[in-house]
């Protein structure tokens, strides 16, 4: 029984601390936003609940008397709910699974999930989690509150001061000047200035002349020499004075409270010059206009009162921008001149204290990995109205404190993956994949051996070389360094030697699809294509042919292989997949994309025959069993049929695939939303494969193979282009970089898939998650660092093209050249590109006839100056 006690008191205690901090983040959050306060508190509230888990979850309605809700953590195992499982309900803690057997896994804790579920599960009266908590914490704010101002008082005895004329004088202080601390507003050296200044009126002994200020409030001096009349005459001082600094903090704005004390002390000042000097230093703590943000941003010092100064800074990020006495203050201009002051070490305590003065920095520090830290000083310059050596300091501050911030982050990050990995290494269920693992690694190991020992050409090595293919753990390991590059290399060729073959064959098919009409339905309907969709083509291309005079049997069919060209180490890689585009050429050199629809059943028929040596599956309707044939060569064998309407297929717009392809060279992206979402398909198209496995070595097989392609296009897309943007690397999300470095760890096969998605929820992350951060990352940075260097380097390539204009015959083909070359090196924007090669095109053809147009026109095109529709597009003018 005691010890029942004791555990109930500690989670008793765990709840009442995470009563605590969510009542001193919904409060920060309050500051920010005053014109909903509870709607404030709600949202930091749900963002809190999002981060906890079961215990401390628990324990927090523990301490407000409730439970969650009946069927909240069931929720929470249903989202865990895969294809295979027979059911998942919650039990004793832990999500129970039955299906191929009985297990129990953690309760989910990425903070999506537990979103989902706080917003969906009620209590039987209707209410939320969230509605029971806003509850506690607005009785929990309201008793601070309360102490806080007791505390005040209690405070503002204790320096026993002058007794004052007005009535609970200590009370309406202490609530006044609370009142202004909880909306953000720094009040400890008013509160001193204000004792300071009491203090004084009750010492001032000489009469003179006072200033016409005093003289309107009726205070005329008396005689030195009458001390009782002296006293009640600093009485009277007192209380009017009181009277007025009450009736400033009640009307609660800051700019009113500045200068109503200001003209008080400046007059009551002039009897004393240091009084007045300690007046103007507390005064500067309240920002009235750009002037007194400027007063108290370079006035803070590292040490000292910092507190005060991040209240005020925090409070100017909070209002963001608004105007007063005519002067604009922006929460960026204040952030900056203190940067300039306060260096590194001084945004280090601001970011830690004030949540919107951080989120200040990471815009300038984002800024400057992004743009470079020229573009991020001359971006501040220009948010400020001026420039100059602080704003460049403030600038190169926060762009060091991000980074080191970033670092720190990423570094955090990493160090969870990492112990996300040897807990699940010592876990049963870690024990158990990483045995299975081992196994499939050593399975395929057999099979390489099994490739050595066959004789190239053999059906046993047909064999293997089918297994290997649809394997891609032996692909991996076919391609380590330890293998015999012979091996690869006999294995590269043979597998050529059937893309070759199936390639000649579908040509064969396409080809008779231009036949005529009826030729074209009779070969569409015995190739299972559909009829409307192959006569769309055929028509499509008579039509051209019609209206350029051109014979339809004069066109040919050709293949346009899609892979990765990386510079050479020496050694054969053995490619792991295979993408294939079909074309249409037409005798003037025009090519048009043949529908992935059409081209996919030609290619896969033949390549079902080129590499199993047997006829096709059939339908009862003697037919193609075309789903049959599709997942062979798709799902098994990874062959991908693409055209520019499939999602698969790059499309980086002007930009030849195969430049684009070529690790050697980064050319200009045009249309960044299509590469953005291919990016994301490849590696989904295995995420989704690896849910829907049955056979637990598939499904790591293909889990890995897409956090794989994720690995490869990060460093491919990503790292490559920040290098060539001169962006730093701090520019990459430190979860982004965390995740990016699991899925390495995978390619790497350091860890297993099922290691790695235990490393990514230990950082608040996913596979998916992952993926598509990656994906948004690629589009930001070609869309804000690419346009950026585009805009330098295209003006210096223009700049060039300008100074070629008629530097002799035959110019327009160097300037073309030019412009090549800058769109192929990622340094000329596609519109750039475009509008001023057709410019030179039309300069260099202005004056030709229509034969000496045709004769230009092929000549660049053999050069390489100019595409296969501007060939055709010229050869066909009239």
């Amino acid at each position: 029984m005691a010890q029942s006690s004791g555990i109930r008191l500690s989670v008793f205690a765990l709840g009442a601390a995470l009563l605590m901090s969510l009542l001193t983040t919904a409060m920060a959050q309050e500051t920010s936003d005053q014109t909903d306060p509870d709607a404030a508190v709600r949202k930091r509230i749900e963002e809190r609940l999002a981060l906890l888990n079961k215990a401390k979850l628990d324990a927090l309605l523990e301490r407000a008397g409730r439970q969650p809700p009946v069927d909240f953590y069931a929720c929470l195992c249903s989202t865990m709910w895969r294809a295979g499982h027979v059911g998942v309900s919650y039990r004793d803690g832990k999500c129970h699974f039955s299906g191929f057997g009985e297990w129990d896994e953690p309760l989910p804790n990425d903070p999506a999930t537990w979103s989902t579920c706080i917003a969906s599960q009620r209590y039987e009266d209707g209410s939320s989690i969230v509605d029971v908590l806003i509850g506690e914490v607005k009785t929990i704010r309201d008793k601070q509150k309360q102490a806080e101002a007791a505390k005040a008082i209690e405070a503002a005895k204790a320096q026993k001061g002058p007794e004052s004329a007005v009535s609970d004088y200590e009370k309406l202080l202490a609530k006044n000047l609370t009142a202004l601390r909880l909306k953000g507003y720094p009040m400890n050296k008013l509160e001193q200035f204000n004792a300071m200044m009491r203090k004084r009126i009750m010492q001032l002994d000489q009469p003179g002349a006072l200033p016409g200020f005093w003289e309107s409030l009726g205070l005329a001096a008396p005689p030195a020499s009458d001390a009782a009349s002296l006293d009640a005459w600093r009485k009277s001082m007192l209380e009017k004075w009181d009277r007025r600094f009450i009736g400033l903090l009640e009307g609660g704005d800051p700019k009113a409270i500045f200068e109503g004390v200001r003209q008080m002390s400046g007059a009551l000042g002039k009897y004393e010059s240091g009084l007045q000097i300690a007046a103007e230093g507390a005064l500067d703590e309240i920002a009235g206009n750009q002037k007194m943000v400027e007063d108290v941003l370079s006035a803070i010092p590292i040490v000292g009162d910092t507190m005060d100064l991040i209240a005020v800074a925090g409070y100017l990020a909070g209002k963001g921008d608004w105007t007063l006495s005519g002067d604009q203050v922006t929460a960026f201009d204040a952030m900056l001149r203190f940067a300039a002051i306060a260096g590194p070490l001084g945004l280090e305590k601001l970011m830690a204290s004030s949540k919107a003065a951080s989120k200040l920095v990471d815009d300038v520090g984002e800024v400057a990995v992004t743009l470079g830290s020229a573009n991020a000083k001359a971006v501040a310059a220009k948010a400020v109205g001026r420039s100059g050596k602080a704003i460049d300091e403030a600038a190169e501050a926060a762009e060091k404190a991000f980074i080191q911030q970033r670092k720190a982050a990423t570094d955090a990050l990493k160090a969870k993956a990492d112990d996300a990995a040897r807990k699940f290494e010592s876990s049963g269920t870690g024990a158990l994949d990483i045995a299975a693992v081992e196994r499939d690694r050593k399975q395929a190991a057999a099979l390489i051996d099994k490739l050595k020992q066959a004789e190239p050409g053999s059906d046993a090595y047909q064999q293997a070389l089918r297994e290997l293919q649809a394997n891609k753990t032996a692909q991996a390991l076919i391609n380590d360094k330890a293998i015999p590059d012979d091996l690869r290399k006999q294995a590269k060729q043979a597998v050529e030697g059937w893309y070759k073959s199936a390639d000649a064959g579908a040509g064969s098919d396409l080809k008779k699809l231009l036949g005529s009409s009826g030729d074209t339905k009779v070969v569409a309907q015995q190739l299972g294509i559909d009829p409307k969709a192959a006569e769309k083509l055929r028509n499509d291309m008579a039509t051209y042919a019609k209206n350029n005079n051109l014979s339809l049997d004069d066109f040919k069919i050709e293949v346009k292989t899609i892979t990765n060209k990386r510079p050479e180490d020496g050694l054969t890689s053995f490619g792991r997949d295979r993408d294939v585009t079909f074309e249409v050429v037409a005798p003037d050199g025009r090519r048009f994309d043949i529908d992935h629809k059409v081209s996919e059943t030609a290619y896969e028929q033949n390549f079902w025959k080129t590499t199993r040596k047997e006829p096709l599956p059939l339908t009862k309707d003697g037919v193609p069993d075309t789903k049959a044939i599709h997942d062979y060569a798709h799902e098994t064998m990874d062959q991908t049929v693409t055209s520019k309407w499939h999602a698969e297929a790059y499309n980086p717009g002007e930009v030849q695939l195969g430049d684009f392809l070529d690790k050697g060279i980064k050319p200009t992206i045009t249309r960044v939303e299509d590469v953005r979402d291919t990016v994301t398909y490849k590696s989904k198209v295995w995420f989704d494969r690896a849910t829907n496995a049955t056979d637990p070595a598939e499904q790591a097989r293909n889990m890995a193979e897409g956090m794989r392609q994720a690995s490869k296009q990060y460093n491919d897309l990503i790292l490559s282009r920040l290098e060539q943007y001169g962006m730093k690397g701090a520019a990459v999300p430190p979860q982004l970089q965390a995740a990016m470095d699991i899925f390495q760890q995978v390619k790497d096969m350091k860890v297993t898939a099922k290691q790695a998605e235990s490393m990514l929820e230990a950082i608040g992350s996913s596979p998916q998650k992952a993926v598509g951060d990656m994906a948004s990352m690629f589009e930001t940075m070609e869309k804000v660092g690419g346009a950026t260097y585009r805009a330098e380097q295209g003006a210096k390539v223009l700049a060039e093209v300008k100074a070629l204009t008629g530097s002799g015959p035959g110019w327009q083909e160097a300037a073309l050249s030019k412009l090549n070359d800058g769109l192929k090196n990622g340094r000329l924007s596609g519109d750039d590109f475009l509008k001023n090669r057709q410019e030179i095109i039309r300069n260099a053809t202005a004056a030709m006839s229509k034969e000496n147009i045709a004769s230009w026109a092929a000549e660049a095109r053999a050069k390489g100056l100019i595409s296969a529709d501007e060939f055709a597009q010229l050869k066909g003018q009239p």
